[in-house]
């Protein structure tokens, strides 16, 4: 009965954020658009370059702290998990904690320590998993993430930004109220809008690798 009240909450809280989180949204998939157009290579060659981290960190910071004036201190930034994803799976682990290390500089002002902690915990097991699935899965070519692909890697996702809540909560025995909130927000937000920012930096990907094979042929 517990789990199905946090779940109705959850959705309520869901539906309530979604011009929020539309902004964040489009705000990651234009820095990405951006990047593609001024310097592609930190996205189609992230690992030898540290600008994907530094940008997608910064931007999640100012989105941090637009959203802690925006709704006075109370809203931290939504799809903060999508920012240290991307960062992880393009650009490998030295993009990975880039990212981790300016997003968290702009919770330590909304957290206390304990939570601060865990939100460190959280940040660094997402980076360690996005790394993985880019080692695993694009072996360091971007080129590779197809719409297929992308399909496979959004259920994948969905495992990685669930771990950290689901150990807090296996460790509580379901009794941590606050895990349990994030667990059912990630659950809706991961087929939701992460979906929907997956597919789209797939595709903007896609073009781009596109538009560099057409110019190869001539």
């Amino acid at each position: 009965m517990e789990w199905i009240m946090h779940l109705e909450s959850g959705a309520k809280e869901a539906i309530a954020m979604v011009p929020h989180v539309s902004l964040q949204a489009a705000v990651l998939i234009g820095s990405f658009a951006m990047l593609l157009t001024m310097r592609r290579e930190a996205v189609l060659d992230a690992r030898n370059h540290l600008i994907l981290g530094s940008i997608l960190g910064i931007t999640g910071l100012c989105l941090n702290l637009l959203s802690e004036h925006m709704q006075n201190g109370s809203a931290p930034i939504h799809v903060y998990t999508d920012f240290v994803f991307w960062s992880g799976l393009l650009g490998g682990w030295r993009n990975a904690l880039l990212s981790v290390a300016f997003l968290l500089l702009g919770r330590v002002p909304l957290l206390g320590m304990e939570n601060f902690l865990f939100s460190m915990a959280d940040s660094l097991l997402i980076a360690a998993g996005s790394v993985f699935l880019g080692k695993w899965f694009l072996q360091g070519q971007p080129c590779l993430l197809t719409f297929r692909l992308s399909l496979r890697l959004v259920f994948l996702r969905v495992l990685v930004v669930l771990l950290p809540p689901a150990m807090v909560l296996l460790a509580s025995a379901g009794h941590n109220t606050l895990a349990l909130g994030l667990f059912i927000r990630r659950v809706i937000g991961s087929f939701t809008f992460s979906a929907i920012i997956l597919f789209c930096c797939a595709l903007l990907i896609q073009r781009e690798c596109n538009r560099e094979w057409d110019t190869q042929e001539y």
